[in-house]
């Protein structure tokens, strides 16, 4: 049986510091970040493929048949940073039946993943809809 080695790319997402500009709140999130939720390089979102667009399509599916479901994000590292995201952008794009089920997001080694203004939008986001957010550096 022969050896196989795998390497995983995920760190180089980590040192891409590009930044995009969130217009609707004045801030700028990590371009790599974004994009590996499923953004396009000129700022729309696909209408069917795409991280964000698979998961809350399941979502949205699943809860159709459990009323009662609610649910939690987790994530380490770039996980981390794109499980933080993925409330946010639900916010942007005003998925509230979604985010009313969403009871917490847990992150682990989460890396920055965007500035000030952006994080003052986060964190008043998940307040308003009572989102606890907790962050295991």
């Amino acid at each position: 049986m022969e050896n196989v080695t795998v390497i995983h790319h995920d760190w180089t997402t980590d040192f891409d510091i590009s930044w995009y500009k969130f217009d609707a709140i004045n801030s700028k999130v990590h371009g790599r970040f974004m994009k590996a939720l499923g953004l396009k390089l000129d700022g729309s979102w696909p209408l069917d493929d795409g991280a964000y667009n698979t998961i809350t399509k399941d979502l949205k599916k699943h809860f159709e048949n459990n009323i009662r479901t609610r649910f939690i994000i987790t994530g380490h590292s770039l996980g981390g940073a794109l499980a933080i995201l993925f409330p946010v952008v639900l916010a942007l794009h005003e998925q509230v039946g979604v985010l009313k089920r969403l009871i917490g997001v847990y992150t682990f080694g989460q890396p920055k993943v965007g500035d000030t203004k952006f994080g003052k939008f986060m964190d008043e986001m998940l307040e308003s809809y009572g989102v606890k957010y907790y962050i295991c550096l």
